[in-house]
């Protein structure tokens, strides 16, 4: 998982909406919603803001990915999702992701779902093939 994924879990995790995890890092929004899209990486100053302001999260965690999100969840000041308000959470920001894009973009997105539909449904006929084909010849 990618620093950009890592930040916008955190966000996600938190409840936070962009602007606020911005100003947590001393950015716009602008720059921050750019680092969530890989576009800009945040530089260590931004990191070190982000976890003096939010000390119960795990500096390796978000470094480098590895450990727990959290140091801990006892006496923490945040209200931590369950999976289904984080799924719920992902499917907004989604959303919101998506009534950003030009008309363009749509297209190609619906291109793109449109194929791998075609390839699960191609990849499914090859599978019940080669089981017909194993049992004519047992």
């Amino acid at each position: 998982m990618s620093l950009a994924e890592r930040l916008a879990r955190l966000r996600t995790r938190l409840s936070l909406h962009p602007k606020e995890m911005a100003q947590k890092m001393g950015v716009t929004e602008r720059v921050y919603r750019k680092y969530e899209k890989q576009e800009q990486v945040p530089g260590s100053d931004k990191i070190i803001r982000l976890l003096e302001d939010l000390k119960d999260i795990n500096p390796t965690w978000l470094m480098l990915g590895e450990g727990e999100i959290f140091r801990s969840n006892v006496g923490t000041q945040w209200k931590y999702r369950n999976e289904e308000e984080e799924a719920n959470a992902l499917a907004g920001e989604i959303i919101m992701m998506l009534n950003d894009l030009d008309q363009n973009a749509m297209n190609d997105i619906r291109s793109v779902v449109s194929e791998k539909r075609k390839l699960q449904q191609m990849e499914y006929i090859i599978c019940e093939l080669q089981k017909k084909f194993k049992s004519e010849n047992s």
